[in-house]
């Protein structure tokens, strides 16, 4: 049976999660925090745009994982600098959903 899952490529568990901490700081945009994904899914919806006035604990983003739904909730008050998913994207934890500018 391992001999058989080798051949299929599934004998390895490989992580989706974004292991290289810079690679996802390179997408924050100088005096921003970034909002991260925390679980790997598919975007649903987005709530907000770019140059929108958020408050803190308002809901940016909702992810869809494992037929469930996980808001992205901003941290801080503050503008949308950038968003860097649409719906239908798929991400993995760690990537850079969107920045906010304090």
């Amino acid at each position: 049976e391992r001999e058989r899952w080798k051949a299929l490529g599934l004998a390895e568990f490989v992580s989706e999660h974004v292991e290289n901490k810079e690679l996802a700081e390179e997408a924050i945009i100088d005096g921003c925090d970034a909002v991260l994904g925390s679980v790997p899914g598919s975007v649903w919806k987005v709530l907000v745009k770019e140059g929108q006035k958020v408050k803190e604990g308002e809901t940016l983003v909702i992810l869809e994982s494992m037929k469930m739904e996980f808001p992205f909730i901003a941290e801080e008050s503050g503008t949308i600098e950038k968003i860097y998913v649409k719906p239908g994207d798929q991400v993995v934890s760690g990537q850079v959903i969107a920045c906010i500018r304090l």
